[in-house]
């Protein structure tokens, strides 16, 4: 089957799922408005850009595109994200497509803009199938937007568990290492999790917080940790590979997340996998994988207070971390191993092409 992917190139969640289908014999084929964010060994194709920025350009980037579609002539075209990749792809004549719905384009940007739920009407009347990531995005694009539900397919990206894995020593045993994998976007609320650092730093000598990931916050937080001589208990990484990223989830024992919108939070399910035990806002997308002082805890996510309590908690009870970390690597495992995701994917595909 020849596929082409329709995302941006920095898409880690669209790299990852064109990579997987690519070392299992399909013919990729990956169209980006954008270069890759590293280095490809499937066919990549770089869309031409019309001289309109943002929401036009994929209007205008129509018949360009479609010139591609043509000289590649993939099978099936699967965008990711339905407000901007999506609707270029329902632009097109005479081929079938899938989109994916991430998260904030069903939740967040269609409330902020009637032209967005514009957009999802158009993309998903057209669309052969559709992949929620998380059950209640299919629970909401069933009620808002009248769509079969059996065209909706429910998965999440997939991890590698041969890359997350739980390592059984860790280098400093005798520190908590608190990690956030989140980039610094205001959706993410980073800045709760800021508010407690002191004080849980002054509560627990031994206590590390580190921060992965990028945006337009960072450089905020780094100054207010400079300016609070905090920064022998606070690392900011920045982007890490997954290689990099898996090996510092590997020896940290809390995975934090006050984030306000989710679809399903890939970030968390590398955590679970990899034995750190989740302190995240109390959402659908957490309340989908969590279950409350079982494997993990939940607080709202605007309660600096709240968020406070549950860090002491966990901190102080260090059974609860070692108990749960097995139990979420098997639900991992059992709902969204890589392996069984490809298999998804393709009984997705196969669906839209019936």
């Amino acid at each position: 089957m020849k596929i082409g992917i329709l995302a941006h190139g920095k898409s880690v969640w669209m790299l990852h799922w064109a990579q997987l289908l690519h070392e299992h014999s399909h013919e990729v084929c990956y169209f980006s408005f954008d270069p890759p964010l590293k280095s490809v060994s499937f066919n990549y194709r770089v869309i031409p850009s019309p001289f309109l920025k943002g929401y036009g350009q994929f209007i205008l980037a129509s018949i360009l595109f479609s010139h591609l579609l043509k000289k590649e002539s993939v099978e099936i075209v699967h965008s990711f994200y339905s407000t901007n990749y999506g609707l270029l792809a329902a632009l097109q004549n005479k081929i079938s497509f899938v989109v994916t719905c991430a998260g904030s384009d069903i939740l967040v940007e269609p409330h902020r803009n009637k032209l967005f739920h514009l957009t999802n009407k158009i993309v998903f009347h057209r669309a052969k199938a559709l992949n929620a990531v998380a059950a209640h995005l299919q629970k909401k694009i069933v009620s808002e937007y009248n769509v079969d539900p059996n065209k909706i397919f429910v998965f999440p990206e997939g991890i590698n568990l041969e890359q997350f894995r739980i390592q059984k020593t860790r280098r400093f045993p005798e520190i908590v290492q608190i990690v956030s994998t989140r980039n610094f976007h205001s959706i993410y609320n980073l800045e709760v999790i800021f508010k407690v650092i002191p004080a849980i730093i002054r509560q627990f000598g031994k206590v590390k917080f580190v921060f992965l990931g990028d945006g337009p916050l960072k450089n905020q937080f780094v100054q207010q940790i400079k300016s609070q001589k905090l920064e022998n208990y606070v690392s900011f990484l920045g982007w890490q590979s997954k290689d990099e990223l898996a090996s510092v989830l590997a020896q940290s024992s809390v995975y934090v997340s006050a984030s306000l919108s989710d679809g399903a939070s890939t970030s968390l399910l590398e955590a679970m996998a990899s034995g750190c035990f989740p302190v995240v806002s109390d959402i659908p997308a957490n309340r989908e994988w969590i279950h409350h002082r079982q494997n993990g805890l939940l607080f709202q996510p605007e309660s600096p207070h709240l968020l406070q309590n549950a860090i002491v908690e966990v901190i102080k009870n260090r059974t609860l971390r070692e108990t749960s970390a097995q139990e979420n690597r098997k639900l991992i495992q059992s709902r969204a191993d890589e392996k069984m995701i490809l298999h998804e994917l393709e009984n997705f595909y196969d669906f839209a092409l019936r």
